[in-house]
């Protein structure tokens, strides 16, 4: 779910393009945050409180960690909203594209199974910020520990030509690294072989049941079972 913005908003009175920014670094301090802001400590406490009491901060490790719904600050945009026709020409794409992943016995994985959410699932909706998808892969490899031998072997062939994204952080490019053999089956099917879609959101399956939003499930693999968390949130 991505927050439409403009250069003139404004959270609990910073700049919301600037705020954005500022939570790339997923962990900071009470101290940093008044340093980045040039703000009083008295005054960054209480911003820094009011975060808290927003649900968009938590307290984590002596310091502050951003949130689901302070993801969705990070992740705002000041990017055109997108039409229903569009969104639905975008989740065709997704679905065709899962049959070519199937088929492809290179692969350690199968789809399992693709969910919808946000307001994608709302039909009155005619314009959206973004698609909230959950896209969750099954092991091909029934026996845990030839799975886990196949998934390290995989994983330094795709190093010799993987090339991280501009701007990661040391361990967003770790676990960058470690998710190489999901992720050659994530981007193409998600967006297209592309690294990311501006339109695109991927979430995890439990990401959708803390925020307790409605889902509409789009794809399941005969072969596996939805978790009990996540039948409870379907939709038509």
């Amino acid at each position: 779910m991505t927050i439409n913005i403009t250069k003139s908003s404004k959270l609990l009175g910073l700049p919301l393009l600037q705020f954005r920014e500022f939570l790339k670094r997923e962990r900071f301090t009470e101290e940093y945050f008044a340093h980045h802001f040039r703000l009083s400590k008295r005054k960054a406490r209480r911003i820094v409180q009011q975060l808290v009491e927003g649900g968009y901060l938590k307290h984590e490790h002596g310091g502050f960690e951003i949130t689901i719904k302070g993801r969705k600050i990070r992740n705002a945009t000041a990017k055109r909203r997108l039409s229903r026709k569009t969104a639905d020409r975008l989740v065709h794409d997704i679905m065709a594209r899962v049959p070519g992943i199937e088929a492809n016995r290179d692969l350690l994985y199968d789809v399992a199974f693709i969910l919808v959410f946000g307001s994608y699932v709302d039909p009155s909706k005619q314009t959206l910020g973004d698609i909230d998808i959950v896209a969750t892969l099954t092991p091909r490899e029934t026996n845990a520990e030839k799975h886990q031998e196949q998934v390290l072997a995989r994983r330094q062939e795709l190093r010799k030509t993987y090339k991280p994204k501009a701007g990661l952080r040391w361990r967003e490019r770790l676990n960058e690294v470690m998710s190489l053999s999901e992720n050659e089956i994530f981007e193409p099917l998600l967006y297209g072989g592309r690294r990311t879609h501006p339109y695109i959101s991927s979430h995890t399956w439990e990401e959708a049941v803390k925020l307790g939003a409605k889902c509409r499930l789009l794809y399941l693999n005969p072969k596996v079972s939805l978790p009990d968390q996540v039948k409870c949130l379907l939709v038509g």
